[in-house]
């Protein structure tokens, strides 16, 4: 199986779950966000597939070490960033739609890189606030501003075009960085001792580009 194709299987595990997911209703009407519009609150679980090997992460579609400078603004994931008004919340769910919150960082090392030649417009976390809807995913990665994180980033599912892109890519998995420049993976058959970002950055240098 190529590359390619493996990170878009990935995406689509991790992305699926929430639409299988319970979701939590805080009102019924559809409509427009804002303009009095009471909204919806959705509630799903987001499993990503855990990474047990430092192989997985040569095969993912981004990996970066970064700090986290902002959070915002949030939006749908539909061309106008706008909840469509024709669905209820279960719909739009079991569609793909789902709210995502934009990441600003600094000081970005790229360790991984398979995007290819497509720009990408946007890194984002999946859940938020967009004017009366809010979109929680539980499992989600959580990012604290100021802080530095090794990010894994997977394709996105664009819910107008019906098809995952990684023109914007969501960050999967999030490993702190410590104040020794450590990070704790849990990789399966190794004791949870913090890595070196020395050893890692050896580690991944053997990824092939």
């Amino acid at each position: 199986m190529s590359r390619p194709l493996r990170a878009h299987t990935r995406a689509l595990q991790f992305m699926i779950m929430p639409l299988l997911a319970l979701v939590l209703l805080a009102g019924c009407d559809s409509g427009q966000v804002g303009g009095g519009s009471q909204g919806y609150a959705i509630r799903v679980t987001f499993n990503a597939r855990p990474i047990t090997a430092m192989s997985q992460f040569c095969q993912e579609t981004l990996v970066a070490l970064a700090f986290v400078t902002a959070l915002g603004p949030s939006q749908w994931n539909t061309a106008s960033g706008n909840r469509p008004a024709n669905l209820d919340a279960n719909a739009l769910v079991q569609q793909g739609y789902e709210i995502e919150t934009t990441v600003n960082f600094y000081q970005s090392f790229l360790l991984v890189d398979h995007r290819g030649s497509q720009p990408t417009r946007g890194l984002v976390i999946i859940g938020g606030v967009d004017g009366a809807d809010s979109y929680q995913a539980d499992g989600a990665p959580r990012l604290v501003t100021g802080n530095r994180y090794l990010l894994v980033f997977g394709p996105t599912y664009d819910a107008t075009a019906r098809t995952y892109t990684t023109s914007k890519l969501m960050i999967t998995n999030a490993y702190p960085v410590n104040a020794k420049q450590e990070v704790v993976l849990p990789v399966s058959g190794s004791a949870t001792q913090p890595m070196t970002l020395n050893s890692l950055f050896k580690q991944l240098s053997s990824c092939p580009h």
